[in-house]
């Protein structure tokens, strides 16, 4: 009578424990789970990373073991805890598929997955695997079992790879590991399967080497954890926040009252396109309009995007400045942008690259304020749409560089001069002697926001040169009101100006 499968597995186990009794008892209890060292730690304070399709060396046929190794470390490095684990990219293709649903309108407007908004590792876990071997001795009792291909006997398994800890911007490897594992158990031989299952479950021959992989990918796991703050050190600020994007909130120039007139003219193309509209300028001038910056309608020099005065202008600060002027600008942020296609991004989704480059010129003297170029990439379902994400976001971070560049910047009337000081405004005054003109430089030197007062007079008038941080309405209100120590009739104000009567 035909033993049914259960009872010949039985009976193995049993030819196991029986037959060897002293080696089946040797074996070590394996750990089942790697320590939860991190467990509370915030969100914002974990590494960012990926680990990557293990490579293999060794000499195997079994080449879906680099993909099991790296499932299995991420998987482990998430329980940990202690590090943002990012989803693999040869996983992407599914991620693709519901930002196109939301692009092409088939998800509720503000639920959908949106482009763009995947975060980037700022480290990277690859691996290479260098010894992957299986042996088997023995191979008694084979004919008794019958379904179960092989007999009994010992199975050695040997696993060993090399983890690297990879800065994907800079290419450095930060630090790396050697993991190796050897594990020896009792049990069928000659494949180590019955019916055509693989006994470990991925792949292998044996539980022997389910287990000394797991074993290797519980250490390495122990090991990431103890070198975190290795790796903290070497992406610098993690978890940290990002320095400060100048605004309204914190922009010295706007906030001192002599906010200036910015002019803003960059074309874009895609690859021969002209495109309508540009999207980096306009992200350029909403975010200056944000901070506090007073910035010229566009559709007032529209006419001038494709005329020669441009094209001179582009390259020359003289000619800028005096475009700058024809307007009433005290700044003019003038430039050039392209886009072209990256190809296919994921699934139907395109990629297009930008970059745009512009400087900064206060046209009072055609002095460069600042210049830069920055590129950056869009993804969307189609390739202009993409296009002008591409340069959104590139406009974006030209954007911010400016208003670094003008915020810290000093101001003269309403022109940006320098870096590193505040506002400088002009107080002319009529009926003055020396004495009520020291007076009043005293006590202007004493306001809370003014850096610096240089005075200089002419018979009866005077001018002093004023630095200051504080509004230039203050400054008025304190002449008007006697605080310096003499009190001033206001007679003019304008931008960076004051005009009074002593009394």
């Amino acid at each position: 009578m035909t033993i049914n499968l259960s009872i010949r597995y039985a009976l193995l186990t049993a030819l196991i424990c029986c037959a060897l009794p002293f080696a089946a008892t040797a074996q070590k209890t394996k750990k089942e789970k790697v320590d939860y060292t991190c467990k509370g730690l915030p969100i914002k304070d974990r590494t960012r990373i990926a680990v990557a399709k293990f490579s293999v060396t060794a000499s195997t046929n079994n080449r879906a073991f680099g993909d099991n190794l790296s499932a299995m470390l991420s998987n482990t490095l998430v329980e940990t805890n202690c590090f943002r684990v990012l989803e693999s990219s040869k996983n992407l293709e599914d991620l693709s598929k519901e930002i196109e649903l939301n692009n092409n309108g088939l998800i509720q407007q503000g639920t959908g997955a949106q482009a763009g908004q995947m975060l980037g590792a700022q480290l990277l876990i690859s691996g290479e695997i260098t010894e992957f071997s299986e042996r088997e001795s023995g191979g008694g009792g084979g004919g008794l079992l019958g379904g179960v291909i092989g007999g009994v006997g010992v199975m050695q398994a040997h696993v060993g790879f090399i983890l690297k800890i990879v800065n994907p911007t800079t290419r450095e490897v930060v630090t790396s590991k050697s993991f190796e594992r050897k594990v020896t158990k009792m049990g069928a031989i000659g494949g180590g399967v019955i019916k055509g299952i693989p006994i470990g479950g991925l792949g292998f021959k044996s539980k022997a080497m389910a287990d000394a992989v797991e074993e290797a990918i519980l250490a390495s796991s122990e090991w990431l954890v103890a070198e975190k703050q290795l790796i903290l050190d070497a992406v610098g600020d993690t978890g940290k926040p990002q320095a400060a994007v100048f605004g309204k909130g914190n922009c010295p120039v706007t906030q001192s009252g002599q906010s200036p007139t910015v002019m803003v003219i960059i074309p874009e193309v895609h690859i021969s396109q002209r495109i309508p509209d540009p999207a980096g300028e306009t992200e350029i001038i909403r975010k200056l309009i944000e901070a506090g910056f007073k910035v010229l309608d566009p559709s007032v020099y529209n006419a001038i995007r494709e005329s020669a005065q441009f094209n001179a202008a582009k390259n020359d600060a003289n000619a800028a400045s005096a475009l700058g002027n024809q307007f009433g600008a005290d700044i003019i942020i003038i430039g050039e942008a392209f886009s072209q296609s990256a190809g296919t991004a994921s699934g139907n989704l395109r990629s297009c690259a930008a970059r745009v480059e512009a400087r900064a010129v206060r046209t009072s003297n055609a002095q460069i304020l600042g210049a830069d170029g920055k590129h950056a990439g869009g993804v969307d379902i189609t390739e202009l749409t993409a296009a002008k994400i591409a340069l959104r976001n590139a406009g974006s971070l030209m954007a911010d560089y400016f208003l670094e560049q003008l915020c810290m910047a000093q101001t003269s009337g309403n022109s940006v001069v320098g870096t590193g000081g505040g506002a400088h405004s002009e107080v002319l005054l009529a009926n003055v002697n020396f004495s009520k003109l020291s007076k009043i430089e005293s006590g202007l030197k004493t306001m809370k926001g003014v850096q610096s007062v240089q005075k200089s007079m002419n018979g009866n008038t005077a001018k002093l040169a004023i630095e200051h941080h504080c509004s230039l309405d203050d400054i008025a209100a304190a002449l008007s009101e006697g605080k310096t120590g003499v009190p001033v009739e206001i007679t003019g104000f304008e931008s960076g100006k004051l005009e009074g009567v002593v009394k």
